[in-house]
């Protein structure tokens, strides 16, 4: 009961942020906004929509990624993965940076799936995740642009190959192999999901000003690094500040630093908007639903984790 009360009251509380967030976020954009002669009546709603559809796709792509991880690491995914993985997004609000992945083990957790399979999804999640957005990166940048990316992105394989073989020693050689295969599975995946990303992104700045449609490959590959850079800074909520700053530095040779600060700021808040929409819904009592429990995950024979 102890341990439900506080699930509880740390998604009350990741949800309270991620709306305070938001609130802030709204004023900053519109002073930000007035201090470089703008004007709200000119956003292009309509751009403005397509944006919000895309990062709402993105994330709904993202949690859908991890699920099938989940399906080859154990081969049991309960009804109610999509549910767990919006309202854990909340947790990114919270200061930390475990709250997200603390609050899906524990949903996953209350339907049957054993703590080693999931915190094991979550960290080939992260894997594949960040691999690709290096390579993403990498690939549509300007080499002196990406270069650090990529130095980062070759010392992250070889220690990650270091430790896979270390454990693979420890382990055995089948769960290792089906570690591998989820990841491998994922990493083209996640990389069409940060470029759609970037697709948003690109949205997100035409629904401001006029941006050439030439463009739309850069802002993919700046969101990449920059999410990339949000992903190593654990101790900024959801990364607030640090992807803001690399989006400003990435984007301000095309856009100038003005308008590259607004990109930066309204990305911010619609992706924030969305992860706020989308764990609000999971709370709504017509999605809440009693349904029959979900069976415990049980031994695969073939050589799934369990």
């Amino acid at each position: 009961m102890a341990t439900l009360l506080r699930s509880r009251r740390l998604r009350a509380v990741g949800a309270v942020v991620a709306l305070l967030l938001c609130v802030v976020l709204a004023l900053r954009l519109r002073s930000l906004w007035h201090a470089n002669e703008a004007s709200f009546t000119t956003i292009r709603w309509p751009l403005a929509a397509a944006a919000f559809l895309c990062w709402a796709l993105g994330v709904t792509a993202g949690g859908q990624i991890w699920i099938g991880i989940l399906r080859r690491l154990n081969g049991h995914v309960p009804r109610r993965a999509l549910s767990i993985f919006f309202r854990s997004q909340l947790g990114k609000y919270v200061p930390g940076g475990v709250w997200q992945f603390a609050g899906r083990a524990a949903g996953l957790g209350a339907v049957g799936v054993p703590a080693r399979v999931a915190a094991m999804s979550m960290t080939v999640e992260v894997a594949a995740s960040a691999a690709a957005a290096g390579i993403v990166a990498v690939l549509i940048l300007p080499f002196g642009v990406a270069a650090f990316g990529g130095v980062a992105l070759v010392l992250g394989g070889v220690a990650g190959a270091w430790s896979w073989r270390r454990r693979r020693v420890q382990a055995r050689s089948t769960v290792a192999a089906v570690r591998l295969a989820a990841a491998a599975w994922a990493l083209p995946l996640y990389a069409a999901a940060s470029l759609g990303y970037g697709v948003a992104l690109w949205l997100t700045a035409r629904s401001l000003f006029v941006v050439p449609a030439g463009d739309l490959p850069r802002f993919a590959g700046a969101f990449a690094l920059a999410w990339l850079a949000g992903l190593a800074a654990v101790f900024a909520p959801g990364g607030i500040g640090v992807r803001e700053a690399a989006l400003v530095a990435l984007l301000a040779p095309m856009t100038g630093e003005g308008r590259a600060i607004l990109v930066a700021a309204a990305s911010r808040l619609l992706l924030t908007l969305v992860d706020g929409v989308a764990g609000a819904l999971t709370f709504l009592p017509k999605l809440r639903r009693r349904r029959p429990q979900d069976a415990p995950a049980a031994p695969d024979p073939s050589g799934r984790l369990s």
